[in-house]
């Protein structure tokens, strides 16, 4: 689910950029539409780390799967940080 929300930002963000005269005039208003998704990943992101701290303590689970679970939970992290980066968390425009 974080994930979808990432490729529904994406292609919201692709489409509400791809044409140049309402750039020009004003903040697209399919670029404000596609901004909440960034905002629901901040969300499913923070139960990713709550669930991954859970499931590093827990031994019923394979260690490769427990290590997976990490990896995939650092690299949403990771893509946070880049949205923050570039100014795409909430509506700063």
């Amino acid at each position: 689910l974080n994930y979808l929300f990432f490729i529904v930002f994406l292609i919201g963000l692709t489409t509400a950029v791809s044409d140049s005269y309402t750039i020009v005039y004003g903040v697209p208003s399919g670029l404000k539409t596609a901004l909440v998704f960034p905002l629901l990943k901040v969300t499913t992101t923070i139960l990713m780390i709550y669930a991954c701290f859970r499931l590093l303590f827990n031994n019923r689970y394979l260690l490769y799967s427990r290590l997976f679970y990490f990896g995939a939970t650092l690299i949403s992290v990771l893509a946070l940080l880049q949205l923050n980066t570039l100014n795409f968390l909430g509506f700063h425009y």
